[in-house]
């Protein structure tokens, strides 16, 4: 059976681990250089599923809605 060498598993593959160190490094610089560093927060806004198939079916509701949701926060 011929087993390809680029395997994506547990750094067994030069290769594959070559990529992956450089993706880290790569997401490293990014974080320490581009990204400031602020607080952020995270929102989940939810729809009763009655009201799911309006703004489905009417797409004119999705501004309102969009509207009602960013006087709320």
């Amino acid at each position: 059976m011929f087993v390809a060498f680029s395997c994506r598993g547990r750094c067994a593959c030069p290769s594959c681990h070559e990529k992956r160190t450089l993706e880290r490094e790569r997401a490293a610089w990014v974080a320490q250089h581009v990204c400031t560093d602020v607080p952020h927060r995270s929102f989940a806004f939810t729809i009763p599923k009655r009201l799911r198939l309006c703004f489905r079916d009417d797409r004119r509701f999705g501004g309102a809605l969009c509207q009602a949701a960013w006087r709320t926060v």
